[in-house]
């Protein structure tokens, strides 16, 4: 009986000491039986370390992601007869708006078209952009005219350019006819350099003028003989030839003009400075009137 009471609180003492035992387990047995699990270390730790702040990191890139987008959208107020398409489009950083161009309806909408084409290409933008800036070159009216447009009807610069010219139909000057030359004569005493500008004025308003046209006109309105007789000796003339004759024919008449000018100024100026000889001569210096010579009878 002692034997087996001995055996009995020997059992108790190794059941107490195990249970101490399992209560007193490290922590890094813990970590050894997680590691076991089919989970590993890392995504232990990364789920521990990420996941609570997971939202609060997504719920800021969005908002970045709006505020930027935001920024970026062009700002619109009101109706515009320009499409969605067109309003998307941001432009250039340094591209200058035309506002030194301006049409107030009372100009032809053709030359206005041209300069703004020109200075697009010289921009070298392309068609949205050309839509966006052109209703800076307006002015009242046209700009009432504009804006009264139907929303959205602009998608490319072809809308723009077609609706205009409709618009402004009555301001577009009419071509003169090669005819109108003949009424251009140079005038008596006038320089030949001032009527070759009248006359190449009145050539940039006719469509389709050609040369023989042009050389025939303006040989039979100029009144300079040499000039004229110069332009007989060759059929047809362009007008940068006639330019080049034209300068050396201008440089000889302008140097004959000085020349006879100073030729009048010589004699009335040195008739003017013996009449003050005369005159000093004839006054005594004591400041009393001169005597009056008799003249002969």
């Amino acid at each position: 009986m002692s034997q087996s009471h001995g055996d009995v609180s020997h059992s108790r003492d190794d059941a107490s000491r195990s249970r101490t035992r399992t209560r007193t387990r490290s922590p890094f047995r813990r970590l050894e039986s997680r590691e076991r699990s089919p989970i590993k270390r890392d995504e232990v730790y990364t789920q521990a370390t990420s996941r609570p702040h997971q939202g609060r990191f997504e719920v800021r890139g969005e908002s970045q992601r709006r505020k930027a987008k935001k920024q970026q959208e062009p700002i619109i107020m009101g109706a515009t007869p320009f499409h969605p398409s067109i309003l998307k489009v941001l432009l250039p950083k340094n591209f200058e708006k035309s506002t030194d161009m301006r049409y107030d309806g009372t100009k032809d909408p053709q030359e206005h078209l041209t300069a703004f084409e020109a200075r697009m290409n010289l921009e070298g933008v392309g068609d949205v952009v050309r839509c966006r800036a052109f209703p800076v070159t307006l002015a009242s009216p046209a700009i009432r005219w504009f804006n009264a447009l139907p929303q959205g009807s602009i998608a490319t610069f072809v809308d723009i350019f077609q609706s205009f010219l409709a618009r402004f139909t009555t301001r577009i000057a009419k071509a003169k006819h090669p005819i109108n030359l003949l009424g251009v004569t140079q005038k008596p005493g006038e320089p030949t350099r001032k009527f070759l500008d009248r006359f190449n004025d009145e050539c940039l308003e006719i469509d389709g003028l050609t040369d023989s046209v042009t050389s025939l006109c303006l040989t039979n309105s100029l009144l300079n003989e040499d000039f004229r007789k110069h332009l007989t000796t060759k059929p047809v003339w362009t007008m940068q030839e006639i330019q080049s004759v034209a300068m050396e024919y201008i440089n000889d008449e302008e140097v004959s003009q000085v020349v006879a000018a100073n030729k009048w100024q010589l004699p009335n100026s040195s008739a003017r400075q013996v009449s003050q000889v005369d005159r000093y001569q004839e006054t005594p210096r004591d400041g009393t009137p001169a005597k009056q010579h008799k003249q002969p009878s």
